[in-house]
């Protein structure tokens, strides 16, 4: 029997040594204070209100702890992966990075939601304690018997004690105590932290990947671009979120269902502009189809060549979002495709007044029902020769 002796010492090393628990309340503070941080590869915020509902309610109620957060903690910043900031996805200066002591592989979202009620954030807005149901739940319009979780786990108790001299039917003498020690059970609330110590990228990679993984969180389309070598450029909030905000602000927003979709059609849109830079016809995969994305290929190009594709797309985006509204075809757009297709088409061969009657009549004409990836790529192909 041949043995490698020197890779079978490496066993003794126990990384789960390396742990330590700490309090939403600290780990609130640690964002605030800029101490936590995020490696650039981490995909956005991705919880829908019911999931953070179900954290809040599971640290509330929960009889067991929850999984660790995994940090890699940065002792050489020279040499550390890029990273940005944790909320709102920023690039962090030299004197932020100086700050930050842990980089967050794997607990984003649970951090992100907690912080959120923190800050009383837009984006938890829509979570209330219902004290009637003694639970969180999703409500638009708080009712009489309900507080906003950005106001009960308010950073500034006065916001609360605000709040509650304002709510019919409040009774301290009954009703404060509870308040109060729900806002502290989930404050004193504790996570177990996992630290390692300067992974390199590929190292966090690797453990990023069979975390999430396991519980099959990260689709292989993300894990593609957490490998993209623009490190200036986030795919992201250089592009996915502008694409989604754009069709969202002139009413398409529904269309992006499940949320996976926040991601691939915006990737899948870059094909026409991608096949476009490289100066070749028309190739029947490379439709602004998600089966067709071309991830792979676009994870190894540099920023300035991402921000250009993400530019011509964007402007082609707003061009044809602009044009459904000036002809009337919003009634018409039931699906995304609509808008990837016509996108495409304006990237490689321009809507302008010569073709606007017959884009007009595709739209109101073309049927995507049932169609294969064949199919689908045949309709992509036949629009261009119009």
């Amino acid at each position: 029997m041949r043995l490698n002796e020197r890779k079978l010492k490496t066993y003794n090393f126990d990384p789960t040594n390396s742990k330590m628990s700490r309090s939403i309340r600290d780990l609130n503070q640690y964002i605030s204070d800029g101490v936590l941080s995020l490696p650039q590869y981490q995909r956005d915020i991705s919880w829908n209100t019911k999931k953070m509902v179900a954290l809040l309610n599971y640290q509330l109620f929960g009889k067991a702890p929850i999984s660790p957060l995994s940090l890699n903690e940065i002792l050489d910043k020279e040499a550390a992966t890029p990273q940005i900031s944790l909320i709102d996805r920023r690039p962090m200066t030299d004197d932020e990075l100086a700050r930050v002591k842990w980089s967050v592989i794997d607990g984003q979202q649970r951090l992100t939601t907690n912080y959120l009620a923190y800050t009383n954030a837009a984006g938890i807005s829509n979570v209330v304690f219902d004290f009637g149901k003694a639970t969180f739940v999703e409500a638009k319009i708080p009712t009489s018997n309900q507080i906003p979780a950005g106001i009960l786990l308010n950073k500034n108790i006065e916001k609360l004690k605000k709040y509650l001299a304002g709510m019919p039917g409040y009774d301290p003498t009954r009703h404060y105590s509870y308040i109060i020690d729900i806002r502290e059970k989930l404050s004193k609330y504790e996570y177990t932290l996992h630290i390692a110590e300067d992974m390199t990228q590929e190292e966090q990679l690797k453990w990023f990947e069979v975390l999430n993984n396991a519980g099959s969180r990260v689709s292989k389309l993300q894990l593609t671009f957490s490998r993209s070598k623009a490190y200036d450029f986030d795919i992201y909030t250089d592009y996915a979120n502008k694409f989604k905000q754009l069709a969202s602000d002139y009413g398409y927003g529904e269309l992006f269902s499940p949320f996976s979709t926040s991601l691939s059609y915006p990737v899948a849109l870059l094909n026409p502009a991608y096949e476009k830079s490289r100066a070749t016809y028309h190739k029947m995969n490379y439709s602004p189809i998600p089966s067709d994305n071309k991830a792979g290929q676009l994870s190894k190009l540099d920023a300035t060549q991402m921000r250009q594709l993400s530019d011509t797309t964007l402007n082609a985006l707003k061009r044809v979002l602009d044009f459904l509204e000036d002809s009337g075809l919003q009634g018409h757009i039931k699906r995304m495709d609509y808008i990837l297709y016509l996108t495409g088409y304006d990237v490689l061969v321009g809507v302008n007044n010569q073709n606007q009657v017959k884009l007009v009549d595709w739209v109101q004409n073309v049927d995507f029902t049932d169609k294969t990836s064949s199919e689908r790529r045949k309709i992509f192909s036949d629009l261009l020769l119009l």
